[in-house]
């Protein structure tokens, strides 16, 4: 098998070959056994014949897809529920495999996902070489697991058209990242994930940016822009019933640490100046104890919130400082799908499709971001243009059927079978 032990419990497939046993899952774990009973009774995943589908997908990501997480693990599991939608029988493998986190598998499995776990394949490849045959489409995300499973891809799964999903472009949030001391990224990086890029039948980019900086380095037929699926969700609370501004985000990702010590050092003095009782509300899973000793006057730091929708009727404005990064950013549809516009950098919101004042306000320096605080704040008939303007755009470009139609579109330029 091809697993090898981490620090962390987790088992992950490193490309090298092996003989070493894959983790003996039933020994002192309660929720597998209760998982692998349920299983073997009700059989997981559904046989073929369950079902009349178009083809057979297989996703591959780095982890299950945590909705209430991340914005990685909601555009995985939007992106899947449209493959759905086209009639496909949906297959997510994760690279990463501990003891399968039984809310999460039912979650999925509610929404008619098959997940191909340790209980039945011991790894991705595993899953391949059982199903590889049958697969019309295999999608993985990010780079790095394309470099691990291409190959295997082409051999195991011979008919299957093989698609790239990339979040970012990875060498770009690097060259901006050590551009802010001076550094430099080794152009290594940079081929690495072109010519991953290249490999792949198709890759789906987030970002208009990226799209456009991609279509002079490979074909860009092969290129599909589908950046965010997300849907308008009217505002619980108007504007007299709010006060504060928000900040959201998995701190696990450098940028979002980095622009929130930002925000509260550079803008969020310069803000209380003109409103002294405003309050910054950080929200967030993984949030670093750097992070935590920001709690004081004017920051109130929340952690992982269950409910978003219920902080975004809280506040008058999401913000969005980020410094480096790449990629669309999925806090900023998700204020925008309720209807909270968003004061964001130049970095934070390119790409988008969006242009200032279609609910969002960009800025970089320290007392512009203040100023566009504070007139969303403060201007009532602003705000409420603004938010309406927000659900508009994101009904537009945003919604679960334009991202249906985008990967109709790719699938069919791939000579997939579509139902119509």
């Amino acid at each position: 098998m091809l697993f090898q032990p981490l620090a962390t419990a987790l088992w992950v497939e490193d490309g090298a070959a092996s003989e070493a046993e894959p983790p003996d899952l039933t020994l002192g774990d309660e929720e597998t056994l209760r998982l692998r009973e349920r299983l073997r009774h009700e059989g997981w995943p559904a046989p073929a014949t369950a079902a009349r589908f178009a083809g057979h997908a297989l996703v591959i990501d780095d982890d299950l897809p945590h909705r209430a997480r991340d914005a990685g693990s909601v555009i995985a599991f939007e992106q899947m529920q449209a493959l759905r939608r086209l009639n496909y029988r949906v297959t997510f493998a994760p690279v990463h495999a501990p003891a399968p986190a039984e809310p999460v598998l039912n979650d999925l499995a509610r929404h008619g996902i098959e997940v191909a776990v340790p209980v039945h394949w011991a790894s991705v490849t595993d899953y391949l070489r059982d199903a590889g045959e049958q697969l019309d489409l295999v999608l993985v995300h990010r780079h790095s697991n394309a470099a691990m499973f291409f190959e295997r891809v082409r051999e195991l799964a011979p008919r299957a058209k093989l698609a790239l999903a990339i979040e970012d472009l990875h060498f770009l949030r690097e060259e901006r990242r050590v551009a802010l001391s001076g550094g430099s990224v080794p152009a290594s990086a940079r081929e690495a994930e072109l010519r991953a890029i290249r490999a792949a039948d198709a890759t789906i980019v987030r970002s208009d940016h990226e799209h456009g900086l991609l279509a002079g380095e490979v074909d860009p037929r092969r290129l599909t822009l589908l950046r965010w699926i997300a849907t308008p969700a009217p505002p619980r609370t108007g504007f007299a019933e709010r006060r504060d501004i928000c900040f959201v985000g998995n701190f696990r990702h450098p940028p979002n640490v980095d622009g929130v010590t930002w925000f509260v050092a550079e803008v969020l003095p310069r803000l209380r100046g003109t409103l002294p009782g405003v309050r910054l509300l950080l929200a967030g899973s993984d949030m670093p104890q750097a992070v935590h000793e920001l709690a004081g006057e004017g920051v109130e730091v929340l952690g992982w919130v269950e409910d978003l929708a219920a902080l975004f009727s809280r506040v008058r404005a999401s913000v969005a400082p980020l410094r480096f990064g790449a990629g669309f950013k999925g806090k900023v549809a998700a204020s925008l799908a309720h209807g909270l516009p968003v004061v964001g950098s130049a970095i934070s919101l390119e790409g988008t499709g969006l242009a200032p004042g279609e609910g969002v306000a960009v800025a970089d320096a320290p007392e512009a971001f203040a100023r566009a605080i504070v007139h969303l704040h403060e201007d009532e008939a602003h705000w409420r243009a603004q938010s309406e303007r927000a659900l508009e755009r994101v009904a537009t470009l945003y919604a679960p059927e334009a991202a249906q139609a985008t990967l109709r579109g790719m699938m069919q330029r791939l000579g997939l079978a579509l139902r119509a």
